[in-house]
């Protein structure tokens, strides 16, 4: 809530309701008769009954709303003009004089209207930003020519003023003909410091020269004090009295303008007297803030909305990942020269509308946010890493190494071996036929001693050779390495062979770190 900035409890104004009357709760002031009127005593009265509006204004409205009319119109190309000093006579070109004329080319005879005629400013030269109207005598160019005289005809409403387009173009002027770029607002009301205030219509050039401007645009509120020396309307119009024509009150006059501030600054934030309505990006339309906004009203629509319905897309806002540095190939967002980074990514989040906390947002167009690259390393030592693995069988009658580092083939046969019962441990022979084979991954104890010892084999890629038998027939398990046997008999339940956790058969085991560089020494 923004409030005057104008200090009025100054000579000659003394109005000291900020200072006085509001912190004692006065709200009326009550006239006497046979006692002077004070200068306070009308001012303060003033200030009391708006202080009264102001209250009720801020509970129903937002700073800075419009609330009636203020039509936006963002003019993406507007065509610009660029303008000799001097007309063909050699006279000085006094360009406002073709503010919202009619111009024809004297060679192309294309015709034009003139939305803003900017006066020289430094190197730059005059310049009119119009709307073509036509294609000439020819009916097909787009442009004035160069050093083309340019005339206001009488017959168009002007007194024949004349100027010509700059001869060429140049490095030091530009191209003569190009697009620009301009915002405009309609008549309206806004609210703002309390007050409900008369908007007139205006135009804001956001840039003369490029069709791709960058600015937030919004109305900056200004304060002035008018007497009559500046306004003789102000004087007494009580015709036939003897104080006709005398000077009296002054007035406070508050002025709604058009201003444009860069989009990226950390001023660009709502002020005492500038309110954001309009932000484009690039050429891009950002933000459009034509709407009322209501305060304490808008809250309560926004807690009701938020309770009954959450959190909310009304049209689906997409997202998308790119590099941020654009090398020319990645269809990268940035160029080095816009200020690409390749340590980090661009991500955009494309138009739609949602509903958070009960506020409508609205993406009017890609908007890009930049986020670091995890490229950012920290050096773990020593680092042990468990791997916990399924898909095994219980097997006892053990003869033999097991050597599980080759991942050897183990041949599966369908009568128990009983090796270590018969005594012949890894000299034995399997009994039975082969009916399949399988890899070994992992051999560890399992539970009991001696005969009764059990242990847990490991197995993959297992491969049944005949359609007969399944693994569920398997008794014997037999792994011929480096001119050594091991042998294993299946424990069996209710006299089958069973796999057990069969679905935990993995060879991906988690390091214990959420992202891994590279590793190094490894040790299995």
């Amino acid at each position: 809530m923004s409030e005057l900035e104008t200090n009025f409890n100054l000579s000659p104004y003394f109005d000291d309701f900020e200072t006085n009357g509001k912190l004692k709760n006065y709200h009326k002031v009550l006239f006497k008769p046979g006692l002077a009127v004070q200068t306070r005593e009308l001012n303060q009265l003033q200030s009391a009954l708006q202080n009264q509006v102001a209250r009720f204004g801020n509970n129903i409205y937002e700073d800075g709303t419009i609330v009636d009319g203020c039509s936006f119109q963002y003019e993406a190309n507007v065509a610009f003009v660029k303008l000799q000093d001097n007309d063909s006579s050699g006279s000085s070109v006094v360009v406002t004089g073709f503010a919202n004329a009619i111009i024809q080319g004297q060679t192309t005879g294309v015709r034009a209207k003139v939305f803003q005629a900017i006066a020289k400013e430094g190197v730059e030269p005059n310049t009119l930003l119009v709307k073509y109207l036509d294609g000439g005598t020819s009916k097909l160019n787009k442009t004035f020519g160069l050093n083309e005289e340019l005339v206001y005809q009488t017959s168009d409403g002007g007194a024949g003023q004349k100027a010509n387009t700059i001869a060429s173009n140049s490095t030091s002027l530009g191209n003569a003909f190009g697009f620009g770029s301009m915002f405009s607002i309609g008549d309206g009301a806004i609210f703002s410091k309390g007050h409900f205030i008369n908007v007139a219509s205006q135009t804001i050039i956001l840039e003369k020269y490029s069709n791709k401007p960058t600015y937030r645009v919004g109305l900056k509120v200004n304060e002035t004090i008018v007497n009559s020396n500046t306004d003789t309307t102000l004087l007494d119009n009580a015709a036939g009295s003897y104080n006709y024509s005398a000077p009296g009150a002054d007035r406070l006059k508050l002025t709604p303008t058009l201003t444009k501030k860069p989009l990226i600054s950390a001023s660009v934030a709502n002020t005492q007297s500038f309110f954001p309505l309009f932000e484009v990006d690039r050429g891009n339309v950002k933000t459009i803030r034509d709407d009322t906004v209501f305060n304490s009203i808008g809250r309560e629509l926004a807690k009701r909305t938020f309770e009954e319905s959450g959190n909310y897309q009304l049209r689906q806002i997409n997202t998308h990942v790119k590099e941020h540095l654009n090398t020319g190939s990645n269809y990268g967002r940035y160029t080095s020269g816009e200020g690409g980074n390749k340590n980090k990514l661009a991500i955009g989040i494309e138009p739609g509308i949602a509903y958070v906390m009960g506020y409508r947002n609205e993406i009017l167009t890609t908007e890009f946010i930049d986020t670091d690259k995890g490229i950012d390393t920290k050096t773990e030592t020593s680092v042990s890493i468990p791997t916990n693995f399924g898909n095994y069988v219980i097997v006892n009658e053990v003869a033999g190494p097991w050597d599980v580092t080759q991942l050897g083939e183990v041949t599966l046969f369908d009568q128990a071996s009983t090796v270590v019962s018969s005594g012949t441990f890894s000299s034995g022979s399997s009994a039975g036929a082969q009916i399949g084979t399988a890899k070994i991954r992992g051999f560890e104890y399992h539970s009991g001693t001696g005969l009764d010892a059990q242990y847990l084999l490991y197995l993959f890629d297992i491969n049944m050779d005949t359609t007969d038998k399944s693994f569920s027939d398997v008794k014997t398990f037999r792994l011929s390495s480096g001119g050594s046997q091991s042998f294993a008999d299946a424990v069996l339940e209710s006299g089958l062979c069973v796999l057990k956790e069969p679905a935990f058969n993995r060879n991906i085991y988690f390091s214990g770190v959420s992202a891994t560089a590279n590793t190094s020494n490894k040790q299995f």
